[in-house]
């Protein structure tokens, strides 16, 4: 469908030019994601090519499967931003977005060489325990890299009786600031 010299979408159209379902174009527009979307007499919605560059950018930053807590919410915002149609914003967030990647590819890192580490040592005995805020605090990492670690399967937290998750030399074998 073209109006005037600029092409207009249906939902399904929008929907397969962005890869995902139709339904998924709808709960965007309603989420915030994407600009209001104008309708034509007969209630139909007609998308924009802004409304295409919006949907993309929703896809391309929600399409990672490890993107989850405070990273999951720095791309949200942007998102939501770039439905507000307030891209110098959306660009700025996406800076502090890929500053903030930069530093969790670093932690990733830092993770892989103590797993190699840990491989090649023995498991220490001490039994100092932290909390998961202080483990992190020494490690030098967020909370968020340990539940991370920990869903990857990288450590193994055993729980108190309450539940809470005890951090120490034991889980974290290699890790010299906890003495390993």
């Amino acid at each position: 469908m073209e109006v005037g010299r600029y092409p207009l979408y249906k939902t399904s159209e929008i929907a397969a030019l962005a890869s995902v379902h139709p339904n998924t174009v709808r709960v965007y527009e309603e989420w915030g994601y994407i600009s209001p979307v104008p309708r034509l007499t007969n209630g139909y919605r007609v998308y924009s090519d802004l409304h295409l560059f919006q949907m993309k950018i929703a896809r391309i930053l929600f399409q990672c499967e490890i993107v989850q807590g405070d990273i999951r919410n720095k791309a949200r915002e942007i998102v939501t931003t770039s439905g507000k149609e307030q891209f110098p914003q959306a660009l700025h967030l996406t800076h502090e977005y890929l500053s903030h990647l930069k530093s969790e590819y670093q932690h990733a890192l830092l993770a892989a060489e103590a797993v190699e580490k840990w491989l090649h040592e023995d498991v220490p005995t001490g039994d100092k325990t932290y909390s998961r805020t202080e483990a992190a605090h020494i490690l030098g990492v967020t909370t968020e890299a340990l539940r991370n670690w920990e869903r990857n399967g990288l450590i193994v937290i055993p729980r108190l009786k309450n539940g809470h998750r005890i951090y120490g030399e034991k889980n974290c074998p290699g890790c010299k600031l906890f003495g390993g």
